[in-house]
């Protein structure tokens, strides 16, 4: 039965159609959204914003730059900036994305949320402009001729190759980990 279904879904993407219908296709468009963080030290919120560029038929090239604030009891805060390739096709009126980009981000720990707010650039360890790794699974759904809502989540994690740290020797991957569910609005530009 399971077969069956997944079949009947894969049937329904349509990867010869347009990754959009022709009254919804914009080439180049810019994107802003909020989103649930979540991650080992707790949850959180962020906030990301960027563009999109159509590259070809089932391919999209993406620039965007977020910042994020989580945790209880301590805090920290991420901030990124990713280009990610994407793979899309439509299911309906619906256009999904599967991608995965690989950028710059930085990761900032307080032991309180008190000296967060006293002093938020002054953290007690931090990750900075270390690579970062990130895939993501979205859907975009189209309300007008130039607008759209989407739905996004995102998996992200730095690597701490190179970059500039400062008192993290104990941290680890699910330190430097994070879930974002992002939903925002995409506005064609052309």
């Amino acid at each position: 039965m399971n077969l069956i279904l997944v079949t009947v879904a894969v049937g329904a993407l349509q990867l010869d159609a347009p990754a959009q219908t022709p009254a919804h296709q914009a080439r180049l468009s810019l994107f802003v959204g909020t989103g649930v963080l979540a991650s080992a030290v707790g949850p959180g919120a962020s906030v990301e914003g960027g563009a999109r560029l159509s590259a070809a038929r089932h391919l999209a090239v993406s620039l965007d730059v977020g910042y994020g604030i989580l945790g209880s009891g301590a805090a920290q805060d991420r901030w990124w900036l990713i280009p990610s390739l994407a793979f899309t096709g439509t299911l309906g009126p619906l256009r999904l994305d599967l991608g995965a980009g690989l950028g710059l981000g930085i990761c900032s720990g307080y032991s309180a949320w008190s000296k967060y707010w006293s002093a938020p650039f002054s953290p007690d360890w931090a990750d900075q402009l270390a690579p970062t790794a990130r895939v993501h699974a979205g859907v975009a759904l189209p309300l007008t001729e130039k607008l759209q809502l989407y739905g996004r989540v995102e998996a992200t994690t730095l690597v701490p190759v190179f970059g500039f740290r400062a008192n993290d020797a104990n941290l680890t991957f699910a330190d430097r980990s994070a879930l974002n569910f992002v939903l925002g609005a995409q506005v064609g530009v052309l």
